[in-house]
């Protein structure tokens, strides 16, 4: 289950895995695992091919699905797309 404390911890290590994984915090190990990470990475990477709009209608609503099955919460979904919106998003499309 993705929660905000987990996307927090994300984004305070730039959603690089690596950094994450040699920071040897125990405590911060214990409240998100490698699945956790990579969960997390999957969903931004999906919700910026839907910010840029090149996802089909088909894609979106499968995303939608999985999202609401996977956060713990409409606070933790509305944080996630947030942290697309604006720290994780990538330059459009000219």
């Amino acid at each position: 289950m993705i929660t905000k404390e987990k996307l927090k911890i994300y984004l305070k290590y730039g959603g690089d895995g690596d950094a994450w994984a040699r920071s040897n915090f125990a405590d911060k190990h214990a409240k998100i695992s490698d699945n956790d990470w990579a969960l997390i990475d999957n969903l931004i990477q999906d919700l910026t091919l839907i910010e840029n709009k090149v996802a089909s209608e088909t894609y979106i609503a499968d995303i939608e699905i999985r999202i609401n099955e996977i956060c713990d919460g409409e606070e933790t979904k509305q944080y996630l797309r947030t942290l697309v919106k604006t720290t994780f998003k990538n330059p459009k499309r000219n």
